[in-house]
């Protein structure tokens, strides 16, 4: 399944590269209430001629907004390290240990909340040079705000097939109830700390 979604979501990017479309990266899902800037570095063909790049962005119908496009000329590749959870607090104390060994390593562990509840996780960056520093959080895992418990008790009870075939018939059913859906979204949706 996450190797067939990774096929078919997420925003792909492609430059022109003689008569054809050539993918030069792709950009993963965040959901619908992640909004976040994304960069994505375009190569820029050798037999390209004269200024102009042509660039060509899929996806999924209705699966991104886009506010603005901007482009740089320059770039560098910034020096970088990793830098483990190195505490986290939780309303419970006695699952912050469980919690920090679950967060640490990507893996089958993962720690769980349900909604109104939340954890604090904290890193230890060091002290810096009085430079601006920038940090960039990455994680792993998934949410299922989207799967409510009315929705599973009125599915079909048919195993769901990846395939061309059943994203079409999402499209087309997201269309036909889109302004529904969005609408109970919103106004259920659990304000994030």
């Amino acid at each position: 399944m996450g190797k067939w979604y990774s096929e078919h979501m997420g925003m792909r990017i492609a430059v022109r590269d003689g008569g054809t479309y050539r993918t030069v990266g792709r950009i993963g899902d965040s959901g619908p209430i992640a909004f976040h800037d994304v960069v994505s570095l375009v190569p820029v063909p050798r037999a390209n001629a004269g200024d102009n790049v042509h660039v060509r962005i899929s996806f999924v119908a209705d699966q991104w907004r886009i506010d603005q496009i901007q482009v740089a000329a320059t770039y560098r590749r910034p020096s970088f390290r990793s830098v483990p959870a190195s505490a986290i607090v939780t309303h419970d104390p006695s699952q912050s240990e469980s919690a920090l060994r679950d967060l640490r390593e990507a893996d089958e562990h993962y720690v769980v909340t349900s909604p109104g509840q939340s954890f604090i996780v904290r890193f230890e960056v060091g002290k810096g040079d009085g430079s601006p520093r920038t940090f960039l959080l990455a994680s792993q895992g998934y949410y299922t705000e989207w799967v409510r418990g009315s929705w599973i008790k009125s599915a079909s009870g048919q195993p769901f097939k990846a395939t061309d075939q059943s994203l079409v018939a999402a499209l087309n059913r997201w269309r036909s109830e889109r302004s529904t859906l969005e609408h109970e979204f919103y106004s259920t949706r659990i304000a994030t700390r």
